[in-house]
Parts: C-alpha cells; structure tokens; sequence
C-alpha cells in the first residue's frame, strides 16, 4: 500500500517529465566524445525509449494509437488535414542557402523532435490522464505541454516570448489530441508537430528571442484559440463520426461499408 501511494500517477508523470526534460535540457549524450550529429540521434533516441517505456507499463490504452496506422476513412480525413497544415509551413519556408544534406538533417531533426515529443505528451501524459476521461485528458495533456515550455526561458529565451510559446503551445496540444483521436493514430499529429518545428531546424536559431515582438501575444492567442476550435472539431467528431459517415456517403465521398 505505501509503495502504491509512492509510485502514484502524478509521481509517473513527474518522474517521466524530469527524465524527458532532464535529456532535452542537460544533453547528456554531447558530453560523450561522439559525433555531434550522432549526439542528436541518441538524444531523441532516448528519449523515444523512456517515452515508449512509460505507455507500455503505465498507459496502455494508447497503445493502438502508436501501431502503424490503418488506411481508413477516419485516419485518411485526419492525414489529409495534416498534409495540408504541413504544406502550409513548408511553402513558407524561404530559405534559398541550405544544401540538400542541410535540408535531409533538418528534416531528421524535426521528425525526431515531433517523435519524442508527441509520443511523450499525445502518447504516455494523455494516456495517463485518460483514466479521468476524454476531456480531462485532452485538456491536462495539453496544458502541461504548454507548460513544458518553460523550459526554454531557462535555457536563454526571454519571459515574453516563453509565455506566448506557453499559449500556442497548449492550444496545439489540443488540436494534436482531436486528430490525433479522430484519426485513432499519433502520426498525423507528429507529421504536423515536424513540420512547425522543420524552419527553426533550417534556420539554426535556437530560444534567440529575448523579448516581445509587436502583436506576438496577441498573435498567440489567436493561433490558441485557432487550434482550440479545431481541436473540439475533431474531438465532437470523433463521437459523432456515424452522423457524418452519413453525410460523406450522401455526398458520394465514400462508399457505404459492407
């Protein structure tokens, strides 16, 4: 009974978060004599392992949502969705001065950053707060999110700049848990998570920001309550996706099932 009261959840998820945190923020792995870039791999390797770790023994549920993914309507509705925000990212992108081999470890770097992350918080924390229900999970997985991005004021970035990271931040990680729901598969959510993070990837620009650029508060909030409407779009829908089957067959989007 006293080891269960030690090893409670909110215990796990501290845990977890501190080790997590603990590779993100001290980069242990650089200390070794090894390639930079090698470096880099085992860090989100890593991290990748705890994450994975921590779902298998304290967040099953979720375990479906990490399995390769079925090619059905509802993961097709939610891949399209984030093929079409990644496009928009990557078409925004102008950068006429990286190489190819630039942009290859770019790309390696972002998807290892959406990996880790999204495994860690839309895998493991939303699993574990899913014993509360949907909502509760949703919310807590993505306000603790935001949060974790207090750690980049630690690391040089300035306190306005990390508070308005903090709000788009947690309104992304509600966004990331609709799709990822609706969709019943984590990839999509990676898939965009990447494709924010590919231009500061390309860019080598690392927590440079020490103050508040003009609008960029407000600018957060918007995007906030932006991916906040399209996170409840994809939760509601994840419930009432019979209601639109019907619509998408009426429409001739579909077929009916057999």
């Amino acid at each position: 009974m006293i080891r269960a009261r030690l090893w409670s959840a909110p215990v796990q998820i501290a845990v977890a978060t501190a080790l997590v945190l603990g590779i993100a923020y001290f980069d242990p792995i650089y200390h070794l004599p090894i390639n930079h870039r090698l470096g880099v791999f085992l860090d989100h390797a890593l991290s990748l392992a705890i994450s994975i770790y921590f779902i298998r023994r304290y967040s099953p549920s979720v375990k479906p949502l990490l399995r390769l993914p079925r090619f059905d309507i509802r993961f097709n509705i939610g891949a399209f969705f984030a093929i079409f925000i990644s496009a928009n990212f990557v078409s925004g992108i102008k950068d006429g001065h990286s190489s190819f081999a630039h942009w290859v470890l770019a790309i390696i770097a972002a998807l290892g950053v959406g990996l880790t992350e999204e495994f860690f918080v839309r895998g493991y924390i939303f699993g574990a707060f899913s014993r509360f229900g949907l909502w509760p999970a949703a919310l807590g997985s993505s306000l603790l999110f935001g949060l974790l991005h207090l750690s980049n004021y630690f690391a040089g970035q300035g306190l306005g700049p990390t508070l308005a990271q903090v709000i788009s931040a947690s309104g992304f990680g509600f966004f990331a848990c609709g799709i990822t729901v609706f969709s019943r598969s984590i990839y999509p959510a990676v898939l965009i998570h990447s494709m924010i993070d590919l231009p500061i990837m390309l860019s080598d620009r690392h927590f440079a920001s020490t103050h508040l650029e003009r609008g960029e508060l407000k600018g957060a909030l918007w995007l906030a309550l932006t991916y906040f409407v399209l996170g409840l779009i994809f939760l509601i829908g994840a419930y009432r996706y019979s209601k639109l089957e019907t619509l998408f067959i009426k429409w001739r989007l579909i077929e009916p099932s057999a």
